[in-house]
């Protein structure tokens, strides 16, 4: 009987999926995220150096609420400050993560969005080193999977959410 996949895909495809798997249990774990009520809670607010949290948060709720758009002016009316929330000074150079958590806002709500979007940011770290070392440079799907998961959790993946969620977006250095 023919196998429909080879060992070494059939390795790395339960590879990944196990690595999703540990990487949430680890950031849910880390998070205490495992009741529906905790996901509508941030992983931190009012702590004084995550205190860009708050504006990141009325950036991603601005977004999803249609009041600012992608490549568009930034001026949000309802944040008042004093006339109006004007974000335009700076630039915006990460839309596709702007639209991924604009995303996730709209269909769960602020926090548990917003709380996905850090997760998912932590699973596609993972994944991509897994899937770099197990192709790229055909690394034992144990030791793939170890380096994948350590990536994945490391601690300045935590240092930078929920205050910098670009920053803590590092899929891309495998």
């Amino acid at each position: 009987m023919k196998q429909l996949f080879s060992p070494f895909i059939r390795s790395t495809l339960l590879g990944t999926i196990a690595l999703v798997a540990f990487t949430c249990f680890g950031w849910c774990l880390a998070h205490n995220k495992f009741s529906s009520n905790t996901w509508t809670l941030p992983t931190s607010y009012l702590e004084a150096e995550y205190a860009d949290f708050i504006g990141t948060a009325a950036f991603y709720k601005a977004l999803s609420d249609g009041e600012i758009t992608h490549f568009g002016e930034k001026s949000v009316d309802s944040l008042g400050a004093p006339n109006e929330a004007n974000w335009n000074q700076y630039p915006t150079p990460d839309e596709a993560l702007a639209f991924l958590c604009q995303t996730l806002v709209g269909l769960f709500g602020l926090f548990p969005g917003y709380n996905m979007s850090v997760l998912v940011g932590h699973i596609a770290a993972s994944v991509t080193f897994f899937l770099v070392a197990r192709i790229g440079f055909r690394v034992h799907a144990l030791w793939a999977f170890i380096g994948g998961l350590a990536f994945g959790l490391a601690p300045y993946q935590f240092a930078q959410q929920p205050h910098h969620l670009a920053c803590q977006y590092i899929w891309y250095l495998p």
